[in-house]
């Protein structure tokens, strides 16, 4: 059997994770002073309710080396002897990767399987459900990651965002990059994907068409049924039920809708929605 670790920039919640064996190494994030531990100390809606309310700018850390190192000694000391699979967030978007591979390397690297995902939130998750899928079926830890690291270059996200100043100020985009947003109250289009990390697809007037604009380069892509298409929101569910009824009127509902937590949050803020899924082969 094989275990599976996550980081809780997957947003897959600490109950949930908990319930299907996988342990979880938490990043922080830092507002207004306070530093606060992903998926513990506030909810989703708590966290961008204080974004609204206090119009203050986050920052997050990276799981360090020896959060890693906690979360696979506990998943051992559960499991004596079975092989881990490591799926971590985008080494383009947080140094949490590298920080899985320093704990592999100092416990066990023959046994340990460290993933970058190149992606976040629900595409994470597309590949954490893939990878618990196979670790069901018996399929030994290193096949599971050979796997997982072929399907990670067809996770793709679109999503549209209220305002890219989030981005810009953490660093994601260049300021050059975040100014196709800043006329007119433009709301931008972006994409997560692999080794790209976050690419502004371009902008548009109003929220309708903006999520007018994710649906339809999600339609240009196409998908691949046998995986899972997640819609994703960060705070306030207006946009992403537009989205979804886009999306089914185009004869592709989603199967699953999940909110992004703080970590990605922060980067983005209050008022995102996108499409999470596999791009055909």
């Amino acid at each position: 059997m094989t275990r599976i670790i996550i980081d809780s920039a997957a947003d897959y919640g600490m109950a949930a994770a908990a319930e299907k064996g996988m342990k979880v190494a938490p990043l922080t994030y830092l507002i207004e002073g306070n530093s606060y531990t992903d998926g513990v100390d506030l909810t989703s809606d708590e966290f961008f309710e204080m974004l609204e309310r206090t119009g203050a700018f986050g920052q997050t850390s990276q799981v360090t080396p020896q959060g890693a190192i906690e979360a696979m000694t506990a998943a051992r000391d559960e499991a004596p002897g079975e092989d881990l699979v490591c799926i971590a967030l985008s080494s383009v978007l947080s140094g949490t990767h590298d920080s899985f591979c320093v704990a592999a390397d100092a416990i066990d690297p023959e046994h340990i399987h460290v993933i970058d995902s190149l992606t976040a939130t629900a595409g994470s998750r597309i590949l954490i459900d893939e990878a618990l899928r196979l670790a069901d079926e018996g399929v030994p830890a290193a096949e599971i990651a050979e796997q997982i690291r072929a399907l990670v270059p067809r996770i793709r996200i679109f999503a549209c965002l209220d305002t890219l100043e989030y981005l810009k100020r953490s660093g994601r985009i260049p300021a050059t990059a975040a100014a196709v947003g800043d006329r007119a109250k433009l709301k931008p289009v972006i994409e997560v994907y692999g080794d790209r990390g976050v690419t502004v697809m371009g902008a548009t007037l109003g929220a309708s068409r903006a999520v007018s604009s994710v649906a339809k380069r999600f339609k240009e892509v196409g998908f691949d049924s046998r995986y899972p298409r997640y819609s994703i929101w960060s705070y306030g569910t207006e946009n992403v039920e537009l989205l979804e009824k886009k999306l089914a009127k185009d004869g592709a509902p989603v199967t699953g809708r999940y909110q992004i937590g703080p970590v990605i949050g922060t980067h983005i803020g209050p008022g995102a929605c996108g499409i999470c899924f596999v791009q055909p082969e």
